[in-house]
C-alpha cells in the first residue's frame, strides 16, 4: 500500500487505530499522517490513534513522527508483545475520552 492509498482509505470510514508505516511510495506516512490530522478537523471526526511503523528510530526521526501528528512509534521489526501493548492502550484510551491523543 501507499500513503495516498491509506489516506483514502481512511476517508471512507471510521478507525480504531491505524498503523502507518513511515516510508511508503506515492506519499510517505508523514505526509499521509498530516493528512489524517487535517482531515479529522475539517470533518469533525474523532482524533484516531496512529502508530507509527518504523525501523528508523533515531531521535529526531521519532520527532518528525510525533511532529506529523503520529501518537507512538513502533520500531521494526515489531513485536508481538509490542502491538498487542500499543493497540490495548490506544483502544482503551480510545474508548474513555474520543478526542484521546498523544
Amino acid at each position: 500500500m501507499d500513503g495516498k492509498l491509506a489516506l483514502e482509505a481512511f476517508a471512507e470510514r471510521e478507525w480504531d487505530i491505524v498503523l502507518m508505516d513511515v516510508q511508503m511510495p506515492v506519499m510517505d506516512g508523514l505526509q499521509a499522517t498530516e493528512a489524517i490530522r487535517a482531515l479529522e478537523k475539517t470533518t469533525g471526526r474523532p482524533r484516531t490513534p496512529i502508530v507509527a511503523l518504523t525501523a528508523s528510530v533515531l531521535p529526531e526521526e521519532i520527532g518528525s513522527c510525533l511532529a506529523s501528528g503520529m501518537d507512538e512509534v513502533l520500531a521494526k521489526p515489531v513485536t508481538k508483545a509490542a502491538l498487542l501493548d500499543v493497540l490495548a492502550r490506544r483502544v482503551a484510551a480510545r474508548a474513555t475520552s474520543p478526542s484521546a491523543g498523544p
